[in-house]
This record gives C-alpha cells, sequence and structure tokens, in this order.
C-alpha cells in the first residue's frame, strides 16, 4: 500500500496507507483505582466474615463455650447463675442449696477443674454429646459426665446447644426427730421438703452443687452439736447427733409436772392421760358403790433417773415413777352415811417431744389432750 511521509523538525515518519490514525495513539483502558479499592474492601470484608463465623462458632456458639460457662460458674460460687444456666430438675421448694451463699468460701467450692474432650453418644440416632468434668472437692478428685443435646439455632447460622444432665448431687442427710432444720454452710434449711420417700422425718436428700457442705444444727439452748461434713465422697450419708441440756429436761419435766398437776386436781374418777393417778374405783363395773370427795395428792414427782429416759436422737422422754395418794368417800346405798377410805397409784409419763421456731412442745402418750 502506499506510504505517507511527513515531517516534523527534521524527523521522518513513514505510516502505510490506509492504518487507522488513532489506533497508534490510543492508551489501553485501565481499571478505575476507585472500582480496585472497592473490590479490596469487599474481598477483606468476606475474609473478616468467614473467620468470624468460624471463630464464633468454635468459641461464643460451641459446645465448650456452653459447658465452660456453667462449670465455671459454679466453680466460682455463682450458684445461681449456674441455676439459670442450666435447670438442676429438682422443686422450687428444694433450692435452698442453689443460692450464691451457700459458696461464699472458697474453700467449700470445687476446684482444680478440668473440661474433657467433648464426644458423641454412639447410640444409633443419637443427637447427644457427652464431656466429662474432673475436679477436686476439698482436695479429694471427683467427676462428673454432662450431656449436651442440640436446641435449634441461633441467629439462623449457628447451632445451640444445652445441658440436659446438670452437676447435682443429693446429699443423704439424717438428723434427730426433734429438728425441724438445719443450717448448711451458714444458710437455714427447713426439712420437711426434703423428706425421702417413706421417711420418718429423720431421713432427707437435699440436692446440691458439688462441694463441701458443712452442715450443723441451728443454736438452742435445748442441745448441743458439732458439724458434719459431706462432699468429699459421692453417695455417702451424714448423720448430725446432738447432745441434750440440761434445759431441756429441765423444760420437759416442768411441762410433766404440769401434766401431772392437772391429773391429780381433778375429781373425776378417771381422767384421759392421767392412768397414774386414777385408782382403781370401780367407775366400769355395775357394782352401786358410790364415790365423793375424791382427792389426789402426789408424794413422789415425776424424775429423769437414768440416761436412757429422754432421747434427743428419737425425740422421745419417759419420767421416773409418779407415786399418788388418793383418798375418797364411798357409801353402797343413798341412805348410808359415807365412809373415808385411801388408796394409791403410779406410773410414768412417756410421750414426744420437739422443737419448732424455737419453742418446746411435748405430746404425752395416752392423752387427748394434745402439746404443752
Amino acid at each position: 500500500p502506499p506510504a505517507f511521509v511527513t515531517r516534523t523538525a527534521g524527523n521522518v515518519n513513514v505510516r502505510a496507507a490506509g492504518a487507522d490514525e488513532g489506533t497508534a495513539t490510543k492508551p489501553k483502558r485501565r481499571m478505575k483505582k476507585s472500582t480496585i479499592i472497592l473490590l479490596a474492601v469487599f474481598g477483606v470484608l468476606i475474609a473478616g466474615l468467614v473467620i468470624a463465623y468460624f471463630t464464633l462458632l468454635n468459641t461464643v456458639f460451641s459446645e465448650r463455650n456452653v459447658v465452660s460457662d456453667y462449670v465455671n460458674a459454679i466453680a466460682n460460687g455463682q450458684y445461681a447463675k449456674a441455676t439459670k444456666l442450666v435447670d438442676p430438675g429438682v422443686s422450687n421448694n428444694t433450692r435452698a442449696l442453689f443460692t450464691d451463699a451457700v459458696a461464699k468460701d472458697p474453700k467449700d467450692r470445687i476446684q482444680q477443674v478440668s473440661v474433657g474432650d467433648i464426644t458423641k453418644d454412639t447410640a444409633q440416632g443419637s443427637r447427644k454429646h457427652k464431656v466429662t468434668v474432673t475436679y477436686a472437692v476439698n482436695g479429694v478428685k471427683q467427676s462428673s459426665t454432662l450431656t449436651l443435646e442440640p436446641a435449634g439455632k441461633r441467629f439462623l447460622i449457628f447451632d445451640s446447644w444445652k445441658i440436659t444432665t446438670p452437676m447435682i448431687e443429693k446429699r443423704n442427710l439424717s438428723v434427730p426427730a426433734v429438728l425441724d432444720s438445719v443450717l448448711v454452710n451458714g444458710v437455714a434449711v427447713k426439712l420437711a421438703a426434703y423428706n425421702t420417700d417413706g421417711g420418718s422425718g429423720t431421713s432427707y436428700s437435699l440436692p446440691s452443687y458439688p462441694g463441701m457442705l458443712r452442715i450443723s444444727a441451728p443454736k438452742s439452748p435445748y442441745w448441743e452439736s458439732e458439724t458434719v461434713s459431706s462432699g468429699e465422697k459421692v453417695n455417702t450419708s451424714a448423720t448430725l447427733e446432738l447432745t441434750a441440756t440440761e434445759k431441756l429436761r429441765d423444760d420437759i419435766l416442768d411441762l410433766a409436772k404440769q401434766k401431772v398437776k392437772e391429773c391429780v386436781a381433778s375429781s373425776a374418777l378417771s381422767k384421759t392421760g392421767c392412768d397414774f393417778s386414777n385408782g382403781s374405783f370401780e367407775s366400769y363395773s355395775s357394782s352401786s358403790k358410790a364415790y365423793t370427795d375424791i382427792k389426789r395428792t402426789v408424794t413422789q414427782e415425776p424424775a429423769f433417773d437414768s440416761s436412757d429416759s429422754l432421747d434427743i436422737s428419737a425425740g422421745t422422754f419417759r419420767t421416773s415413777r409418779i407415786d399418788v395418794s388418793i383418798h375418797y368417800k364411798y357409801r353402797y346405798d343413798a341412805g348410808d352415811p359415807w365412809w373415808d377410805s385411801d388408796e394409791s397409784d403410779s406410773g410414768r409419763l412417756e410421750g414426744w417431744f420437739s422443737v419448732k421456731d424455737g419453742k418446746l412442745s411435748v405430746k404425752f402418750s395416752e392423752s387427748d389432750s394434745g402439746y404443752y
């Protein structure tokens, strides 16, 4: 093709005829700088979201985090928080030991806590996972196995997990029948709600988190006791024993003497609950013998004459022998004169005693007059 020659300031340029004049001079198109920045920011954002997702998946929303939050709450003495995180599975009226006050002393909490590997339940079709938590109670190693189950989704993308077998222990406790409450780590516990099935009122089962429980009787002028501990061994029973004070013996005797006084004050042929002073009047025979001016006098007051006469563990008592002299008049026919006569009777008073809200109560056997 023909060539064109141009001259510019001493230079000779040759180009082919028919060539696009703009082709040789137009630069290649380049991506805008703002677009490159936008794509870079978008890429960083995507990478950040991916990293954040997997970080949250393995931390905040992980099974291990659920277990750690729960176990740490117990280890730190935050029992109220632990109860909120996982339902302990006991009735509301038996949750006296699920308060922070029970674990206010760090020595009573679990220590040296370690959470093991979380494993899947091997049962076919099971969605449960398990983990073993080891810890020490007063230096003694123990462990609990927790079970977790899926509980839906959180924020639509994260699995939610819940613990279905909480770290709860049942502490068996035997106490004297006279007690209606105990102190556990300084916290008052009313025992009525904790009575075991078929219990006699002296055996109880106290649910609690693992840790040391130091159990004692409430202060009272009627007994002395030492503190017993529970927690170093699982599934063992603790027994709280009391020693009766002289005041308990004296106050029961005072009530017994009051009962005797009421019995001897009666001029009836017989009085329920007063077998020691009723005498041998023929009130239940067909005899026509009549009696009047019946007067009773105590010749020997009740006492406690042996260590077996008052059992604070069973809440029972039995006095020494009570002697009563009885003076009366009798006759057979309405027209006969009254004749003086005397006899005597004796017996013991026995029954049960209890202390509720600090007040002593006594119930005598074979008595319809109730508590004193």
